[in-house]
């Protein structure tokens, strides 16, 4: 048998063989439990508050941590500049906290 030949049977045995793969797969679908319910909805998460604005009618106020009683050294989140989260935890750098969003 020359390569051609050859080609052309092995590329018929693999479209045969793959016929045969899609078959089963459409009866075990037709097999197949039906899908399963959504799980119920989780309960809100519930957050700790780490800390309380300085001064509250300031645009962009600075946060008092809790722990230590220290303020952030920076009024706004250095990710999207805008107002401090007080239920986010700061991260500290050379001691002092570091409040984000």
């Amino acid at each position: 048998m020359n390569r051609s030949a050859t080609g052309v049977l092995v590329a018929a045995a693999v479209f045969v063989i793959g016929l045969g793969c899609s078959k089963q797969k459409q009866q075990q679908r037709a097999d197949a439990p039906p899908p399963e319910t959504p799980a119920p909805m989780m309960a809100e998460k519930e957050y700790t508050v780490m800390g309380a604005y300085v001064n509250e009618q300031d645009s962009l106020p600075r946060l008092r941590y809790y722990d230590g009683e220290q303020v952030s050294i920076n009024d706004r989140c250095a990710v999207r500049h805008v107002k401090l989260n007080p239920k986010m935890p700061p991260i500290y750098v050379n001691g002092q906290p570091v409040g984000f969003c």
